[in-house]
């Protein structure tokens, strides 16, 4: 996430990435989309390897999966718009550390509780108020990223 747009300023492709006639939000999809490919991929990896090593019930695989991905997906666009914010600073990558730790813990606690439910052996449906608070976070996040992402990007 922390390259995210700093490769772009760093390479000289963040004009070009100006000048492309395209909305600024479809910039700040495609950069959120392709964090969501790799995180994926991580996911994967990650659930594999527990089912493996771990001992993991393969029972609880789908709601994991679920949990996992609903959580990155937060993750993802906090990051990437905070990316995108940082992105001329001169230290990008402690910044985006202070940055995303406050940012993220509305979504790293109600993942962390939704994960211990299901290992637990609860449903996903006893994970209801995690799922609205996540929901709901998401759709603030998404929200401000798309009011102020146009004035970010533009210098």
């Amino acid at each position: 996430m922390t390259t995210s747009f700093a490769r772009e300023v760093d390479r000289g492709t963040i004009d070009g990435l100006r000048s492309i006639p395209i909305s600024t939000e479809s910039i700040l999809l495609s950069k959120f989309i392709y964090s969501i490919i790799l995180m994926v991929l991580i996911i994967l990896i990650t659930l594999l390897s527990s089912i493996i090593f771990m001992n993991v019930d393969s029972v609880y695989l789908l709601q994991l999966i679920f949990v996992f991905i609903f959580g990155y997906f937060n993750l993802m666009l906090v990051g990437s718009m905070i990316s995108a914010l940082l992105i001329y600073s001169e230290g990008k990558t402690l910044l985006m550390s202070f940055l995303l730790l406050p940012a993220s813990i509305p979504v790293l606690i109600p993942s962390t509780q939704m994960t211990t439910k299901i290992l637990e052996g609860l449903s996903i449906f006893d994970a209801v108020s995690e799922i609205r608070l996540l929901s709901a976070y998401f759709i603030i996040i998404a929200l401000v990223s798309m009011l102020l992402f146009p004035r970010v990007f533009s210098e």
